[in-house]
Parts: structure tokens; sequence; C-alpha cells
């Protein structure tokens, strides 16, 4: 089950995938929890201004 468990991190995000492992290991002591993967975060937009725009 657990080789079958490593091909949803493509469609599971990591927390959720750590509290599903979480909660198996509590019913099996046997089953491995994965690390954490950190969710990426959104970046940032930014703007991007000609100062020779501005100085007119």
């Amino acid at each position: 089950m657990f080789k079958l468990r490593q091909t949803w991190p493509q469609y599971f995000s990591g927390g959720t995938l750590h509290n599903l492992d979480t909660r198996t290991h509590y019913i099996d002591p046997a089953w491995p929890i994965t690390a954490r993967v950190p969710d990426p975060s959104p970046s940032t937009p930014t703007i991007h201004i000609n100062p020779d725009f501005i100085q007119r």
C-alpha cells in the first residue's frame, strides 16, 4: 500500500499526505510517516517602472 501512496504527491498537497500518514501510523505503527513537504507559496507580483517615465 505504501508504494501506491508514493504516487499521490502530484494529486494531493504535502500537508494532506502528512495528515493521512499520521492517521494511518496511529492504526499501523509500522506505516512510515513521510516528511512534510512545504506547499509552494504564491509569488508576490512585482511592478517594474521605468525611472525615465517618472521624471517626466
